[in-house]
């Protein structure tokens, strides 16, 4: 009989909470190198040098670990733009692992997000290559760049569009990159997709904000290279002869995503995902209680009105939680857009009374000035052209106020009068 294999657990990570606090190999093996024994022959640069080459590496190790802590002792001695031998910073393997907690410690700490690897790329472009969503919001809420040229940019979305990967193309167009970025044969993502006749990957693409209408080098638009296919052109139309509505659709659905990222980054995915799956419980146990209550109210008024002869049709057969949301959804946005509308012809009367005020106001203070500037007029003549300029004064209500007049003046008059009656009663007694 074999003997089962012996597990050493000694050197397993102290996890709490989910979280690896130490890593007892990790901390084994940099004792080991921090008591410097296998360096006492060497001189004090040498020293230096293969030290400083070697905690940068103990550095990302504890990223990878999610070792705050250990990764806390390493920042102090080297600093947070610390390199191993690759040139990668701590910061290069957290947004290569998307690890959000560590990204903005790492921030935090003064890392750069502007350091690139001996291969050129940065943390940014880390996180985009490997799909890490979440931090490529991060990222590009903090204003952060992607240091590619542009042609390099446009050769790899369209070689993702080439193997189908969505999720690449998805962290591509979170980063705020132009979806329109040409290569150095003028062709863009979406002449890919249109070559390759991929709906889904168009449709996706429209969504990312990619257009068909940039031309390549030979002066051809991806929609002229689909005009005869259907069912292309069929995506391509609604979008590109598109009505304010569309627009304002497109403009709303931006914002909340962008609302939804706001969110994710200050409280957390888990949470937010969890408060967007209770309101969606919330609203639908509300729709479901609504529908039920209309089809029971329906029901017996329909018996009512049999039992008094009257047989009424309606156009439905029920009300389904889908219908009552839908209905709600529009009224929502009616009553959204009432209160806009409302809201900018407020604005819009009140700059035009003021404007005509001040139009008013104008004219006066001029006449004023002409007759006052009249020398040769008698003091009759001016006092007389000055009353005349009064009474044009009153009839445009220059000096009226804007001030709307007191709904309840006359019940404070009453009461006033009723307190005065009391005194005096008070005083006769």
């Amino acid at each position: 009989m074999q003997k089962p294999a012996v597990v050493n657990t000694s050197f397993k990570p102290i996890i709490i909470n989910r979280v690896v606090v130490r890593d007892k190999e990790f901390l084994h093996r940099l004792g080991k190198v921090l008591k410097l024994k296998w360096l006492l022959g060497k001189e004090v640069q040498i020293r230096r040098s293969l030290v400083d080459r070697i905690i940068p590496c103990f550095a990302c190790v504890a990223v990878e670990n999610n070792d705050f802590f250990s990764l806390s002792a390493l920042l102090e001695k080297m600093g947070a733009n610390c390199r191993t031998y690759d040139d990668v910073t701590p910061l290069h393997t957290a947004c290569e692992l998307g690890n959000l907690d560590m990204i903005k410690f790492l921030l935090a700490k003064g890392a750069s997000p502007h350091k690139v690897n001996r291969f050129g790329h940065c943390p940014f472009y880390m996180a985009i290559k490997n799909r890490a969503c979440h931090a490529v919001k991060l990222l590009h809420m903090k204003e952060f760049t992607v240091n590619l040229h542009p042609v390099r940019i446009a050769m790899e979305m369209i070689q993702a569009v080439q193997n189908r990967d969505y999720p690449l193309l998805r962290a591509w167009a979170l980063s705020g990159v132009d979806m329109d970025t040409k290569d150095y044969d003028g062709r863009t993502v979406m002449h890919e997709a249109v070559y390759l006749k991929d709906k889904s990957m168009i449709t996706k693409l429209l969504e990312y904000g990619a257009t068909p209408l940039e031309k390549d080098v030979r002066g051809q638009t991806a929609m002229e290279n689909a005009r005869n296919e259907t069912a292309i052109m069929a995506l391509f139309d609604p979008l590109f002869t598109s009505s304010p509505l569309k627009n304002v659709r497109s403009i709303i659905t931006s914002l909340f995503e962008e609302a939804h990222s706001c969110l994710v980054s200050t409280f957390g995915e888990k949470r937010v995902d969890l408060s967007l799956k209770f309101l969606q419980s919330g609203v639908k146990w509300l729709s479901d209680a609504v529908a039920s209550a209309l089809n029971m109210v329906i029901q017996y008024v329909m018996e009512i009105l049999e039992s008094a002869g009257i047989y009424a049709k309606l156009p439905f057969q029920k009300v389904t939680p889908e219908g009552v949301i839908f209905v709600a959804q529009w009224a929502l946005l009616v009553v959204v857009a009432y209160w806009i509308i409302s809201f900018i012809l407020s604005l819009v009367v009140g700059a035009i009374r003021q404007a005509l005020w001040l139009l008013k106001v104008t004219f006066a203070i001029g006449m004023f000035g002409l007759i006052l500037s009249d020398t040769g007029a008698s003091a009759e003549t001016t006092a007389i052209r000055l009353a005349g300029l009064a009474c044009v004064c009153v009839l445009l209500g220059i000096g009226t106020t804007s001030a709307k007049p007191d709904r309840h003046l006359e019940d404070k008059i009453k009461m006033l009068e009723r307190r005065l009656r009391e005194m005096e009663k008070n005083k006769m007694d």
